[in-house]
Protein backbone atom coordinates (compact mmCIF):
# COMPACT_ATOMS: atom_id res chain seq x y z
CA UNK A 1 0.00 0.00 0.00
CA UNK A 2 1.30 3.33 -1.25
CA UNK A 3 0.75 5.98 1.53
CA UNK A 4 2.21 9.12 -0.68
CA UNK A 5 -0.53 12.52 -1.13
CA UNK A 6 0.17 14.78 -3.55
CA UNK A 7 -1.76 18.01 -3.63
CA UNK A 8 -1.96 21.08 -5.94
CA UNK A 9 -3.41 24.66 -5.81
CA UNK A 10 -2.11 27.94 -4.87
CA UNK A 11 -0.34 29.72 -1.67
CA UNK A 12 -1.84 32.28 0.06
CA UNK A 13 0.36 34.61 2.02
CA UNK A 14 -1.56 35.38 5.59
CA UNK A 15 -0.84 38.81 7.02
CA UNK A 16 -2.29 39.44 10.62
CA UNK A 17 -1.84 41.26 13.36
CA UNK A 18 -0.02 40.56 16.43
CA UNK A 19 -1.81 39.69 20.15
CA UNK A 20 -5.62 39.89 18.62
CA UNK A 21 -5.03 43.14 17.36
CA UNK A 22 -7.44 44.77 14.47
CA UNK A 23 -5.46 45.81 11.22
CA UNK A 24 -6.40 49.97 12.45
CA UNK A 25 -4.61 49.12 15.31
CA UNK A 26 -1.51 47.46 14.12
CA UNK A 27 -0.49 49.75 11.53
CA UNK A 28 1.36 51.80 10.82
CA UNK A 29 3.79 48.66 12.46
CA UNK A 30 4.26 45.57 11.33
CA UNK A 31 2.20 41.92 10.62
CA UNK A 32 2.76 38.45 11.06
CA UNK A 33 3.27 36.63 7.85
CA UNK A 34 2.59 32.99 7.54
CA UNK A 35 1.74 30.84 4.61
CA UNK A 36 -1.33 29.08 4.07
CA UNK A 37 -3.72 27.15 1.22
CA UNK A 38 -5.77 24.14 1.36
CA UNK A 39 -4.06 22.38 -0.39
CA UNK A 40 -0.92 22.94 1.18
CA UNK A 41 -2.18 22.82 4.73
CA UNK A 42 -3.76 18.97 3.94
CA UNK A 43 0.20 18.16 2.62
CA UNK A 44 0.84 19.51 5.92
CA UNK A 45 -1.27 17.89 8.03
CA UNK A 46 -0.65 14.73 6.21
CA UNK A 47 2.93 14.95 6.80
CA UNK A 48 2.85 15.64 10.45
CA UNK A 49 0.71 12.58 10.96
CA UNK A 50 3.18 10.42 9.24
CA UNK A 51 2.60 10.47 5.71
CA UNK A 52 4.40 11.10 2.69
CA UNK A 53 3.13 14.54 1.28
CA UNK A 54 4.21 16.69 -1.60
CA UNK A 55 2.92 19.91 -2.66
CA UNK A 56 3.05 21.23 -6.61
CA UNK A 57 2.41 24.57 -7.47
CA UNK A 58 3.87 27.70 -9.68
CA UNK A 59 5.79 29.93 -7.65
CA UNK A 60 7.12 33.77 -8.67
CA UNK A 61 10.42 33.89 -8.56
CA UNK A 62 11.37 35.87 -5.06
CA UNK A 63 12.51 35.85 -1.78
CA UNK A 64 8.77 35.22 -0.30
CA UNK A 65 8.44 32.45 -2.60
CA UNK A 66 11.49 30.98 -1.21
CA UNK A 67 10.07 31.58 2.28
CA UNK A 68 7.20 29.80 1.46
CA UNK A 69 8.87 26.70 0.01
CA UNK A 70 11.18 26.37 3.19
CA UNK A 71 8.45 26.33 5.17
CA UNK A 72 6.74 23.94 3.37
CA UNK A 73 9.75 21.84 3.67
CA UNK A 74 10.01 22.33 7.64
CA UNK A 75 6.76 20.21 8.05
CA UNK A 76 8.23 17.33 5.86
CA UNK A 77 5.99 18.14 2.64
CA UNK A 78 8.27 17.70 -0.61
CA UNK A 79 8.64 20.30 -2.86
CA UNK A 80 10.57 19.31 -5.74
CA UNK A 81 7.47 19.77 -8.03
CA UNK A 82 7.41 23.39 -7.08
CA UNK A 83 8.06 25.34 -10.52
CA UNK A 84 8.93 28.80 -9.75
CA UNK A 85 8.73 31.30 -13.07
CA UNK A 86 7.87 34.88 -14.05
CA UNK A 87 4.15 34.14 -14.37
CA UNK A 88 3.47 32.81 -11.01
CA UNK A 89 1.54 34.18 -8.10
CA UNK A 90 1.38 34.18 -4.60
CA UNK A 91 -2.24 35.09 -3.14
CA UNK A 92 -2.24 37.04 -0.46
CA UNK A 93 -5.06 37.86 2.61
CA UNK A 94 -5.41 39.67 5.82
CA UNK A 95 -6.65 37.86 8.76
CA UNK A 96 -7.73 39.75 12.20
CA UNK A 97 -7.92 36.94 15.04
CA UNK A 98 -10.46 37.20 17.16
CA UNK A 99 -11.17 38.20 20.90
CA UNK A 100 -13.47 37.83 23.41
CA UNK A 101 -16.30 40.04 23.79
CA UNK A 102 -15.26 42.05 20.82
Amino acid sequence: MNNSLITFGEVMTRFNPSNNLRLSQSMPGSLDITFAGCEASVAVSYSILGGDSSFVSALPKNSLSDACISNLKSFGVHTNKIIKTDSGRLGAYYLETGSNQR
